[in-house]
């Protein structure tokens, strides 16, 4: 795990994030350049209460250019938590860095059957 990348790495301050939870106001979390493990432990957060709530989320991958194991993880077992509630989780723009983690981990073929957005 790289040092200094904090649990605020994800967090901006925006004022369109919802306190709650980190879900910006339309349902989308915008994943940052390195997605470590202190971003899997607040998108599982984000993610988990959005379950809770049957909301519909968007996960935005464009800016990553590293993905850590358990952030690949996380976001698989989310997308099978959506998937087995029948609540809609979609990604958006998956950077090149993103597809390479999943890969990299053996979660590729699942990673395929996900809902992707523009």
């Amino acid at each position: 795990m790289r040092k200094g990348s904090g649990g605020k790495s994800r967090k901006s301050g925006n004022s369109t994030e919802s306190q709650e939870d980190g879900l910006a106001a339309d349902g989308v979390i915008a994943l940052t350049a390195v997605a470590d493990m202190a971003v899997a432990r607040d998108v599982t957060e984000a993610l988990r209460g959005a379950l809770d709530r049957q909301a519909p989320v968007v996960v935005d991958a464009a800016a990553v250019e590293e993905l850590s194991t358990p952030c690949a993880q996380a976001l698989a077992a989310a997308a099978a938590s959506f998937a087995d509630a029948n609540v809609a989780l979609a990604f958006r723009q998956p950077s090149d860095a993103f597809i390479a983690a999943f890969s990299r981990v053996g979660l590729y073929a699942g990673m395929m059957r996900w809902s992707f957005v523009d």
